[in-house]
């Protein structure tokens, strides 16, 4: 890497930091990030973990929602206290580490300058976007986090394929990702049929060899999962969570993201309660299929960007 290279990602990442601390920073004062019982648990979890040596694998009361964000509490409580401001640290560190990886992969998959973009936009905003990751629930932001790393990994297995280039390691890294993305939340499903099109699309048959090194260090990855459901009778699987949706639930839920989801997430609409109006409805929709378009490009075209 030239120096001017490593200078620029330097400031870049800095850059990126800052704006990330000052925002959140800027919402906390402003009372937009709330601590209420949800919080309170995963910070008991902690206490729990540090205190009185347990560990649980899923969060109080359910067989779901992994407890990566309790255990790095835990240690963050051992170090600097228990107290809401060692809890907002921690969860910040997790939304910059977010912030810093999206960065990262945009960079892979197009090229410094939408890399630079996609990170000031999260950095800055979405208002929600920072509201749930800074209260996180427990899981929120590791799950979003572990999702990054995992389109990361993949889009360095991809371009390692390409260039002839050894890739096992990449793909370790993939699998492990969606491992401990599917001890945090169910919704890794979704993140699994995702990168499994994009498997599809790019045609590398050498990617589709890399899937027992990939599925190894995915079940690594998901061991608190697999040992705690061995021991339960796979419970999980079970949960209402991992119900299938009817036709008409699917109907709804596909109406309610395209009529509140998309602009709330992509910026155009803050205020979760209410219902966006319709110009937002369509400036979502339409930055929606921009994205969409954007992140086809390299998967079907056949040059690639190097960082």
């Amino acid at each position: 890497m030239r120096p001017a290279t490593g200078v620029r990602l330097w400031a870049e990442a800095l850059l990126l930091a800052m704006l990330t601390g000052t925002s959140a920073i800027l919402m906390e004062g402003l009372g937009k990030i709330p601590f209420g019982s949800d919080q309170a648990i995963v910070g008991l979890m902690a206490l729990d973990i540090l205190e009185r040596g347990k560990h649980p694998v899923f969060c109080y009361g359910s067989h779901y929602a992994g407890t990566l964000e309790a255990h790095l509490l835990a240690v963050a409580f051992w170090v600097f206290g228990a107290s809401v401001t060692t809890f907002r640290a921690v969860t910040l560190t997790l939304t910059l580490l977010l912030v810093l990886t999206v960065w990262a992969t945009v960079r892979r998959f197009h090229s410094a300058r939408a890399g630079l973009f996609a990170g000031l936009v999260l950095a800055a905003g979405p208002a929600y976007l920072h509201s749930k990751c800074l209260t996180s629930d427990g899981d929120y932001v590791s799950f979003l986090l572990t999702s990054a790393v995992a389109a990361l990994a993949l889009r360095e297995v991809e371009l390692r394929v390409r260039t002839g280039r050894p890739a096992a390691t990449a793909a370790a890294a993939f699998g492990a990702a969606l491992g401990v993305d599917w001890w945090l939340m169910p919704l890794t499903s979704a993140v699994i049929a995702a990168c499994g099109l994009a498997l599809v699309v790019t045609r590398q048959r050498r990617m589709i060899a890399l899937l027992p090194v990939t599925a190894a260090a995915a079940v690594v990855g998901a061991l608190p999962w697999i040992a705690y459901n061995v021991r339960s009778g796979w419970v999980s699987l079970s949960t209402g969570e991992m119900a299938l949706a009817s036709p008409a639930e699917m109907l709804a839920n596909l109406q309610g993201l395209f009529r509140i989801g998309w602009p709330i997430v992509l910026g155009c609409w803050h205020v979760l309660q209410l219902r966006p109006p319709l110009v937002s409805v369509v400036f979502a929709t339409g930055l929606l299929l921009l994205n969409l378009a954007a992140a086809a490009t390299p998967l079907l075209g056949k040059t690639y960007t190097r960082a």
